[in-house]
């Protein structure tokens, strides 16, 4: 049977993302990472989220990556082979070195690796799909909305920002920088927050209301197609994953 990216169960995107996680935080040298990250990317390409993958990366983990192999390139201690040398203060002293910029380079990779796995468990999956999966998977219900509302927290962060800006456009106080635009995002997460803590109890007593704690079966309108032979692969990634995790533990 033919299988393209539309028709992948979202069990199997999460079994996917969630089994490279032990890969990415097991300890692999620098070729191996750049491998790892490779094989990665390309399953995202294959579901079909390379664009969204890039905003991530360039907004999210790209920077923690970049960070994480500037700070090790010119501190990195017990280093042999330095290039460069900058003493500012007596007491504050950088070193360019190899030895730090390949732990960097190393570091950075490992960042992104995780940060790719992630992406593969959750870029593809809608938050539909992920109540459905982990539905199915029987956790408990209050976990599922947690991690539901908690995924559609940057959607709601951009449609609250979206409605700011149109009504300073409304008001002739459109300021289209790019400094007010995030500017105007960052003060609206405390907001955001606010807004959400004030309705959590109503929620509460809706979901308490509607039996979201009541034992028995779940019925959706909607299901999702899954083949034989995704569910071996979710088997066999699986179980991978939880041997690299006892491999790393280990090792």
């Amino acid at each position: 049977m033919r299988i393209d990216r539309f028709s992948i169960n979202p069990k199997t995107w999460l079994v996917l993302g969630l089994s490279a996680v032990p890969l990415a935080l097991i300890s692999l040298d620098i070729g191996a990472r750049a491998v790892l990250l490779l094989l990665l990317i390309c399953v995202v390409a294959w579901s079909g989220k390379l664009h969204a993958y890039g905003r991530y990366v360039l907004l999210g983990v790209g920077p923690v990556a970049v960070t994480a192999f500037c700070i090790q390139a010119v501190s990195f201690v017990g280093a042999q082979t330095i290039y460069a040398q900058w003493t500012p203060t007596s007491f504050l002293n950088f070193r360019l070195s190899k030895e730090g910029i390949l732990y960097g380079a190393t570091l950075g990779l490992q960042i992104l690796n995780f940060g790719t796995a992630c992406a593969i468990a959750f870029l593809p999956v809608s938050a539909g799909e992920l109540r459905w999966a982990l539905t199915d998977w029987k956790l408990p219900s209050r976990l599922i909305y947690l991690l539901v509302t908690s995924m559609n927290a940057p959607v709601l962060l951009s449609r609250y920002v979206g409605l700011v800006r149109e009504s300073q456009v409304r008001r002739g106080l459109d300021d289209s920088t790019v400094f007010s635009r995030s500017k105007l995002a960052l003060t609206s997460i405390g907001t955001l927050i606010n807004l959400i803590l004030l309705e959590h109890e109503d929620r509460a007593q809706s979901l308490e209301q509607r039996g979201l704690d009541r034992p028995g079966e779940r019925v959706f309108l909607r299901t999702y197609p899954d083949t034989p032979l995704q569910r071996v692969l979710r088997w066999t990634v699986g179980a991978c994953g939880i041997c690299t995790c006892i491999w790393g533990i280990l090792a």
